[in-house]
């Protein structure tokens, strides 16, 4: 994964200072601090029926870029990579790419995925269509596009549209390689039956390339992932793409039929030094990032054979317990099973990589066996996507 470019931090750090030229770094970021408050209020705690514009002044777009931006970009790019590795999802390297950002703001989502498109296939040219309503998202996503086009993405091209979401769309005829629905889905279909955002999505499906992927990002809030969660039944149910993530299976999602808690990523990262001046009276806990998603293709499964209980995502996180560390995986299977791995034969050191590794990963068991009443898979160990050690690292 491509960290967050500094050129972008430094970016919108020197949009900022423009409010207070002769003022240091800081007392900018001052000045955005209600702004950042109310967004985050609005996208964690009002969810209206309803999302009206919201970056339509300076401030509000620049609260959001040096805020939300960088922690869209790395989300983005934790479940893209995830597409393009375990889920099995390979990028289209015999034409140029057309990619359309639906909603996409101030560009932080396409962004990470141009990218790491070329990060991994640097002589891969690709286009971007930017779709929002915010005139003032798209001036920055456009200045960006240029800016930073020759040293982040020189076979990438930009091209802002403004317009609405839904009617949008009609504009574009040709079949897509790449869709991109970043943390838009809740925002324009917040009232929306779930039989209509089976349509919506199933209408983004069918303007798909035959290999083409359709990634959807949205908050880790119980409201947004119930409804991934029900979308993905329908989707399954009606075998109208074949799903890469989060799910190993095609089963109907025990998650939802358990009730009790939903799917959702917790990674940890490294902030930019920007993004914790401007937190630093507020206190978010800007360390750990919280996201779901699904992703889709059109694409026909390689193997129809049935999972196994050994392949899992962890749905929760691994705590140390009385000799041994437990944690709960949802298995190729389609079954959620309670794990534990019996700690008498790891080291201190390996049982802290253990407990470290998060929320979301995807995991291999080893040597598992099911044991108890209600059934518990019992390890060995576990692999992260086929390594023995979990990454992040930890640090000393």
């Amino acid at each position: 994964m491509t960290p967050y470019p500094p050129s972008l931090e430094q970016y919108w750090m020197d949009c900022a200072r423009r409010l207070s030229p002769a003022a240091p770094f800081a007392e900018a970021a001052a000045q955005l601090e209600s702004t950042v408050q109310r967004l985050s209020d609005l996208f964690t705690k009002e969810r209206p029926d309803r999302f009206e514009p919201y970056i339509e002044s300076a401030a509000e777009a620049l609260a959001y870029g040096l805020f939300f931006f960088p922690q869209s970009f790395i989300k983005t790019q934790w479940a893209f990579q995830e597409c393009c590795g375990p889920a099995g999802w390979r990028l289209p390297n015999d034409r140029p790419l057309k990619i359309l950002d639906l909603g996409a703001g101030t560009g932080a989502t396409g962004f990470a995925v141009g990218s790491a498109i070329a990060q991994q296939s640097p002589t891969q040219p690709f286009k971007v269509w930017a779709l929002d309503h915010s005139t003032e998202s798209l001036r920055h996503t456009d200045s960006i596009a240029q800016k930073f086009r020759t040293p982040l993405w020189p076979q990438g091209r930009w091209t802002v549209v403004p317009g609405d979401l839904m009617s949008g769309l009609d504009r574009f005829h040709d079949a897509w390689d790449i869709i991109l629905v970043g943390s838009t889905l809740n925002e324009l279909m917040a009232d929306a039956a779930p039989e209509a955002v089976f349509r919506w999505i199933e209408n983004l499906v069918s303007r798909l390339a035959p290999d083409g992927l359709l990634l959807i990002l949205e908050p880790a809030l119980h409201l947004c992932a119930e409804r991934l969660e029900i979308l993905r039944d329908a989707i399954s149910a009606a075998q109208t793409a074949r799903i890469l993530g989060p799910c190993l299976h095609t089963e109907p999602c025990p998650l939802l039929r358990k009730g009790e808690v939903w799917c959702h990523e917790v990674r940890r990262w490294t902030p930019p030094s920007s993004l914790v001046v401007v937190n630093r009276r507020m206190a978010h806990q800007i360390p750990f990032l919280k996201f779901c998603f699904l992703a889709l293709t059109p694409q026909p499964a390689a193997s129809l054979s049935p999972g196994t209980m050994d392949r899992g995502r962890l749905v929760a996180p691994i705590s140390e317990q009385k000799g041994k560390v437990c944690t709960w995986s949802c298995a190729a299977d389609g079954q959620l099973y309670p794990c534990e791995i019996q700690t008498r034969n790891l080291t201190r050191t390996r049982v802290k990589e253990l407990v470290h590794t998060e929320r979301g990963e995807r995991v291999h068991w080893l040597t598992p066996r099911l044991l108890g009443d209600p059934l518990t898979l019992r390890a060995e160990e576990l692999e992260i996507n086929g390594s023995s050690c979990p990454t992040p690292p930890l640090t000393p």
